[in-house]
């Protein structure tokens, strides 16, 4: 990504570098015929015609010349001003997942961050919840990065939440959350960690549609 668009950067300085830089041309003041003699001003005139003209081009050149290292100053002078390209990496699910008491990864993705920076993960997903009077039914759930067991309660967990007054149903719920994470260049997986108020696995809390997108940012967005 970087390197296409150094190329990029490159082509349009080049353009408005030189865009008024060109070859001089070069007007012969005499022409010549056979059989007819040359007068030595005439032929000296141009000649000098053709010596101007090449010292003009040579001056033209040497400033070319003395321009081309400040184009690696200006790329750096662009790229300084622009955020990095961010890099993305999403995974979706659509199969079943059933949440109890012991904390399982509803879905995890993993991202290769090419330098330090951050990386903005978020989760969207629909949850269902076969409630019934008289018990409480919860779904806790967060964006943690390489665990797969544990719930930080104190970073941004969320959670859904039937007290036990509420009617029995069958109840569809969309759930999301999202976090950021400061990270060093490398590979970092990150994982959608929930747990529930059932004891074993059951079918009674299901989350059967999510997706988790992450992306990565460099230091410059700071």
């Amino acid at each position: 990504m970087n390197i296409q668009r150094n190329q990029t950067l490159l082509f349009i300085l080049l353009i408005l570098t030189f865009s008024s830089v060109k070859a001089s041309s070069v007007t012969i003041p005499n022409s010549f015929t056979a059989g007819t003699p040359a007068k030595a001003d005439e032929v000296n005139a141009n000649f000098n015609a053709i010596k101007n003209s090449v010292d003009d081009n040579d001056t033209r050149i040497t400033d070319i010349k003395n321009t081309l290292p400040d184009i690696d100053t200006r790329i750096t002078d662009v790229e300084n001003t622009l955020p990095d390209v961010p890099g993305i990496q999403f995974n979706s699910n659509t199969s079943n997942t059933y949440i109890y008491s012991t904390a399982v990864s509803v879905i995890s993705v993993t991202i290769v961050a090419p330098t330090s920076g951050y990386i903005h993960v978020s989760f969207s997903g629909v949850v269902n919840i076969n409630h019934t009077t008289g018990i409480r039914s919860y779904i806790r759930y967060n964006i943690e990065e390489n665990s797969v067991t544990t719930i930080k309660f104190n970073e941004g967990w969320r959670y859904i939440d039937f007290f036990e007054d509420q009617p029995s149903h069958d109840y569809w719920r969309p759930i999301s959350s999202e976090r950021v994470f400061t990270v060093t260049a490398g590979t970092h997986t990150y994982h959608v960690v929930a747990d529930s108020n059932i004891a074993s696995p059951s079918t009674k809390y299901n989350i059967p549609r999510k997706i988790l997108i992450a992306t990565f940012y460099g230091k410059r967005l700071q």
